[in-house]
């Protein structure tokens, strides 16, 4: 199948029934027991904001980019970086590129890409999956537990991830989790490599996706790098030679401006809900006040 043929027809159905809010999977059942400004608080932690503005919160790191070019197919990549809320929906990865100009952004995401993929100097790759795989995969899916934080229609979504991963990247992150994302909540399910595959294999299915190829372009790789400094990229994702810049500190920050705007202009867009949005302004109000241990998640 022709990944940009999926991806032209997912990002126009994506523009059209719009982006979807950040998923927290703490925050999908009732029983958090917090009340709107700790919801608020753990909002502001998952998405990083302490990165770009100091507080008394804590720092989480984002993916680890080192070797997303093994990790992630070329085309879904600039894809997501185009369109991350479309691409992934429930993604707390902001629309970065929503601070560059219009007519400049497909240029921004395509030399972003070359930039990303020239961390690592192993290949990405696609194999075939066998219907055996997908059967037991499926299997595995619900008896370890996945399906409790991957319930379809109500929870992290995965209708991304056949565009996204190989059956060798999937399964390597399935089996170590934490190496890619160092402080993400997916966690560590203890799989073999055998299981951690099968489970990959379901998630793939077994139409193949082909790779999206990049041709050497040494000129678009220093040019995205030096996008990833501007646009500040390196406050969630430490790489070498990138150094992060702090903005203003999050006691300053007001309800209702910048990111957390309704229609947030020249910052990055995390197509927050006005629950979340409302959530993160009470909480700013008494950030500087310790989170009670009965209300951390």
């Amino acid at each position: 199948m022709n990944f940009h043929v999926l991806l032209v027809a997912a990002f126009a159905l994506g523009q059209a029934l719009g982006q979807a809010q950040p998923v927290v999977p703490g925050l999908l059942h009732e029983q958090h027991g917090l009340d709107a400004a700790g919801q608020g608080r753990v909002l502001i932690e998952e998405l990083r904001c302490a990165w770009c503005h100091k507080g008394p919160v804590k720092r989480k790191l984002g993916p680890d980019l080192s070797a997303v070019g093994a990790r992630v197919d070329a085309g879904y990549l600039k894809y997501f970086l185009l369109d991350p809320h479309t691409a992934d929906p429930g993604t707390q990865m902001p629309d970065i590129l929503g601070m560059v100009p219009e007519d400049e952004r497909d240029t921004t995401a395509d030399v972003l890409t070359y930039y990303l993929k020239s961390l690592s100097d192993e290949k990405f790759s696609r194999a075939d999956v066998g219907a055996s795989m997908v059967g037991e995969g499926k299997k595995l899916f619900e008896k370890v537990g996945c399906i409790s934080c991957h319930t379809p229609g109500n929870g992290v979504g995965l209708k991304h991830v056949r565009a996204k991963y190989g059956l060798d990247s999937l399964s390597t992150f399935l089996f170590q989790p934490r190496h890619a994302r160092p402080d993400g909540r997916m966690p560590d399910m203890n799989l073999t490599r055998d299981e951690a595959r099968s489970i990959a294999a379901f998630l793939l299915g077994a139409k193949e996706l082909r790779v999206t190829e990049l041709k050497p372009n040494p000129a678009k790789v220093q040019a995205g790098k030096v996008v990833f400094r501007s646009l500040n990229c390196a406050s969630c994702h430490k790489l070498p030679n990138q150094k992060s810049q702090l903005k203003l500190p999050m006691a300053e920050l007001t309800a209702g401006k910048g990111c957390l705007a309704e229609k947030p202009d020249g910052v990055p867009n995390f197509h927050l809900s006005t629950a979340q949005r409302e959530s993160i302004g009470k909480a700013l109000a008494g950030i500087e006040k310790p989170l009670p241990d009965r209300q951390q998640i």
